[in-house]
């Protein structure tokens, strides 16, 4: 914060906080850092301020000239990295190197630099901390090392600044509590001169003056949005101010800018500066100036630079230096705003900006916040919703809407077209420049900018004179650079693998053969081993900069450049098609079957009796669901095809399958060497029949596996289906699927599949384990890997130890339930997934159970649970973002080296809140980091063992 009226000051003493209220504030999530860059940052642009080598001690106290460092006591001589002394931290002495840094100049716009270095043989958890008295108003940790030195000794660094209501900050070095010791030697703090490293590299320098008045304003603003969790901005939020660049004045206004809070973090807030209409600043009228981490840094300006080379419209991105009020700030990314300057300054007549409206989706966000607390939301309901009830709106509205205009004919025209590309109601080609579409989404791809594709990130130009709709390419970047699914490399996979959601219309784009075609060619033209090398030749030196630049104020920057030449590198490898393996052709009678398992849509050339050749576009089809099926008249033995957009021609054999080898339409299981009265062939699909099931299905690999909607399967007299093959159980909420046991004998697994499996509206009920001459499963439905999604599924009344166990396999859980299960409910081990909504109830064991997992989980609910509602062990790293349990012996565990981070969750009627321990001597301690909790009737709140951890980021009322 930066107006508060106080001006505290606070003594030296032993620790005037204890452990547990550490544990509570420990790592505050706005402001921690970290790296693991090896690479040694020097300057030349500090000033050292004291610098203690713990070689000179009086007592309980290292001398550094006027300052006084608290933990002499701890002084030890078995390892040091200067001189001959170091301090040891372990759990019985766990804070060192204490201090209270107040400098003599209050100088609030003074950035500072804290450094020490540390021995850690044991990987001790251990930390660099700077707090405020007050620990909401600055609180730093770090506990990554930014430079390591052969000998082992690494370093830790925190920038921060002082604030009008602290001008005193506490330093000190904290060890976790295992047992060992970890060393810290030579800290030092310096003041950084950021003007100096502005004048070095003849950065600009932007400074904004306003009022007290205004600044109360916007600190009241911050704080608002702060507590809120968001920044939710209005009309009345402007204050006048004068703004001063390249020695010229000008007046304006400004605003806090910024959806998230990350954009207000410390003293660094973002603004929206909008020029009154006589000024312009490098030919812009209205900018914003925020956060460069907002943005990934170098990232979102590289995104840019190529945009700009292939004329695709962007705003102008630079960076400054940036005060107010004649307090530096820091460095800063200066945006232009969507303005008419945006549109001719790249050449382009004068036309509207438009974007869908937002409201919708930050009202339900908002409201979500304020009674779940922050972070906590169901994100993807109130994004669809938000999308539905979007209107479209072009910046700068009046100039748009008033006064019965050429302009307003151009918004009302863009608009149109806007609405027939959000309602899927023409082809993106009719509606779109092509050209700048696909390249575009291409290079969103090789840069990784994904977070424009999202429907609320989008904007888009109508060009007046082509009649189309242009990408304006911004926002590419969060603070961390957005990831695509597992196995996913580009955002067409996402699309092509259903990997998205369903209602972003973006999709369309990759459907459309126009664009796509344009789509690949700029990937291949763009990815190759010379343009890569010609990027970092025209943009080196500059990134080089901007890279030094940051690094003064960020230590642990770093641009990196391995990533992004190793993923073009990879997208280019993708691009070519397989031979005889990209397509897969079958004839079954006068019926042709072409399904494409390439990442890119296929050109299929057929040969016809007149010698003409027939082209069919085939897009890719990775769960065997868009089958392209043609009827022919004329025998066919082979076939031609290219991938979209490219000459290069490859060669498939048609697989034949004559009448003689049909049995009323279908192929049974004996001629295909295995056989089964409830399920028939055809080519590679093995369709199993409805009814009763007393006989063990066992479908080796080499198959599609379907059981189509409406079908009830029960399983009787121990039988169960077993595939090796991947299975599209695939019912409709009309027409869901049953597969059962009405004795509780029957059993299902599918396992060692190289394709995903698919399960729709689908119950699996009163279902047992395998066990078939020694063959013994733990769960009544099990994937062994076997990748799979699962949405709209039930599974009930299971006998066995768990209703559905999944292993060693990729996963995705959609609305699904859980309901009276005899032991646990969903139990992954060694799997890679995510949860996203689900209700647990009635269980004779635990909920959710993972082992060596890595998962994330949305929006789940538990009642009356047996035993835990999520217990995470061996080694797992689970993020729950949202849950609730009601009714359990324990809310949560986590144990055995496993971490378990939680946004938000509401535990009520349950015995023991959170437990952490370690149950295999294998293994270790665990972790838990709460970042919001609610408790009702919670009969003991937490239970930690020793050496393992329970962190509470903020505090809550029980």
């Amino acid at each position: 914060m930066i107006l508060k009226e106080s001006n505290k000051r606070y003594p030296l003493g032993p620790i005037f906080w204890s452990v547990p209220f550490l544990i509570v504030i420990a790592l505050l999530a706005y402001n921690s850092q970290s790296n693991d860059v090896e690479a040694t940052k020097k300057t030349q642009n500090t000033i050292t301020l004291f610098s203690c080598d713990l070689e000179s001690f009086d007592g309980a106290y290292f001398k550094c000239g006027d300052q006084q460092l608290e933990g002499a006591r701890f002084i030890t001589s078995d390892e040091s990295r200067s001189g001959a002394n170091s301090i040891a931290l372990n759990a019985s002495n766990i804070y060192g190197l204490t201090t209270i840094f107040s400098p003599e100049a209050q100088d609030y716009s003074a950035t500072y630099h804290v450094s020490v270095w540390r021995y850690n043989p044991d990987n001790v958890d251990s930390w660099l901390v700077v707090t405020a008295e007050d620990p909401k108003d600055l609180y730093l940790t770090v506990k990554e090392p930014v430079e390591k030195e052969k000998s082992g000794w690494e370093q830790l660094h925190i920038v921060f600044q002082l604030g009008e209501n602290y001008d005193a900050v506490k330093i000190y070095c904290y060890a976790g509590g295992d047992g060992k010791d970890v060393y810290f030697d030579d800290l030092v703090v310096e003041e950084i001169n950021l003007e100096r490293v502005r004048d070095k590299y003849e950065i600009p320098r932007i400074d904004l003056e306003i009022s007290d008045a205004s600044l109360r304003k916007l600190q009241m603003k911050r704080d608002e949005a702060w507590k809120r969790g968001l920044l939710v901005s209005s009309d009345d939020d402007w204050v006048d101010a004068r703004v001063t660049a390249d020695g010229t004045e000008m007046d304006g206004k400004i605003r806090l800018k910024g959806d998230w809070v990350d954009h207000l973090k410390g003293n660094k807030w973002s603004f929206r500066v909008d020029l009154k209409d006589e000024f312009a600043l490098w030919g812009m009228t209205t900018f914003n100036l925020q956060r460069p981490e907002t943005r990934g840094f170098l990232d979102e300006w590289l995104y840019h630079k190529l945009l700009e080379e292939q004329d695709i419209l962007s705003p102008r991105y630079t960076f400054v230096l940036v005060s107010l009020n004649n307090d530096i700030l820091g460095f800063y990314a200066c945006e232009e705003h969507f303005m008419k300057e945006l549109v001719e300054s790249r050449s382009r007549r004068e036309g509207p900006i438009l974007k869908f409206t937002e409201d919708r989706f930050w009202d339900g966000i908002a409201r979500q916040f304020d009674s779940l607390g922050i972070s906590n939301f169901v994100f993807p309901d109130d994004k669809k919703t938000g999308l539905e009830v979007a209107s479209i709106r072009p910046f700068k509205e009046k100039k748009y809407t008033e006064g019965g205009s050429t302009l307003q004919d151009h918004y009302h025209r863009g608009s149109y077209l806007m609405y027939l590309y959000k309602n899927g109601l023409a082809n993106p080609s009719d509606i779109f420049d092509v050209e700048l579409l696909g390249k575009y989404l291409a290079i969103v791809d090789i840069t990784g900018a994904y977070h424009n594709l999202t429907w609320h990130n989008q904007r888009w130009y109508y060009n007046p004179l082509s009649d189309k709709l242009e990408p304006i390419g911004y926002d590419g970047f969060t603070g961390k650079t957005p990831v695509l699914h597992p196995g996913s490399l580009l955002s067409s996979d996402e699309v092509y693998y259903d990997r998205t959601d369903t209602y972003e219309p973006y999709r369309q784009f990759f459907y459309d053969e126009d664009v796509v075609s344009v789509y690949l060619q700029a990937l291949d033209s763009l990815t190759t081993s010379s343009r890569i090398d010609q990027i970092f030749e025209r943009y080196g030196n500059e990134m080089a900069t901007y890279e030094s630049i940051f690094s003064e104020e960020y230590f642990y920057f770093a641009f990196d450049s391995t990533w992004f030449k190793n993923h073009n590198t990879a997208i280019r490898l993708s691009l070519p098609a397989f031979e005889n393996s990209s397509l897969l052709a079958t004839l079954d009678g006068n019926m042709l079957s072409l399904r494409n398992i390439h990442k890119f849509p296929l050109v299929v050339k057929i040969p016809e009796p007149t010698g003409n050749l027939r082209s069919e576009i085939v897009f890719p089809d990775h769960k065997h669901e868009n089958v392209k099926e043609i009827m022919l008249d004329w025998p066919i033995k082979d076939l031609t095809f290219s991938v979209l957009g490219f000459d290069e021609e490859f060669f498939v054999s048609v697989d034949p399958l004559g009448p003689s080898r049909l049995v009323n339409d279908s192929v049974s299981l004996a001629s295909n060497h295995f056989d089964h009265p409830s399920a028939v062939v055809n080519g590679q699909e093995v369709f199993i029949r409805s009814g009763k099931i007393t006989e063990s299905l066992k479908i080796p690999a080499g198959y599609r596996v379907h059981i189509t909607e409406g079908s009830n399967i029960d399983l009787l007299d121990h039988a169960y289906i077993l595939s090796e093959s991947p299975v599209y159980i695939t019912g409709t909420s009309e027409a869901p699927i049953y597969i059962h046991s009405s004795d509780r004998t029957g059993a299902f697994m599918v396992r060692k599949t190289n394709v995903e499996s698919t399960l729709k509206h689908t119950l699996f009920r009163d279902l047992a384990r395998i066990n078939d001459q020694g063959f013994s499963l733990t769960g009544g439905v099990t994937f062994y890997e076997a990748d799979l999604t699962v949405s709209d599924c039930s599974f009930k009344n299971s006998q066995e130890e768990d209703a559905l166990n999944i292993v060693r396999s990729r996963f995705v859980l959609t609305d699904v339930l859980f309901d009276s299960t005899a032991f646990d409910a969903f139990d992954a081990d060694f799997c890679v997934g995510a949860i996203n909504g689900g209700h647990f109830r009635n269980t004779g064991n635990d909920a959710i159970d993972f082992s060596g997992s890595i998962v994330e989980i949305r929006d789940v609910h538990m009642t009356n649970i047996g035993d835990k509602g999520i217990s995470v062990g061996e080694d797992s790293e689970v993020h729950l973002y949202s849950g609730w349990v009601d009714g359990a012996v324990i809310g949560v565990a986590s144990k055995d080296l496993s971490n378990l981070e939680i946004d938000h969750i509401s535990l009520s009627n349950v015995g023991t809140g959170f437990t952490v321990f370690q149950k295999k001597s294998t293994f270790g301690p665990a972790e838990i980091i709460v970042h919001k909790y609610e408790m009702e009737n919670v009969t003991r709140p937490f239970l930690v063992e020793d050496g393992s951890s329970l962190t509470f980021t903020t505090e809550n009322s029980l």
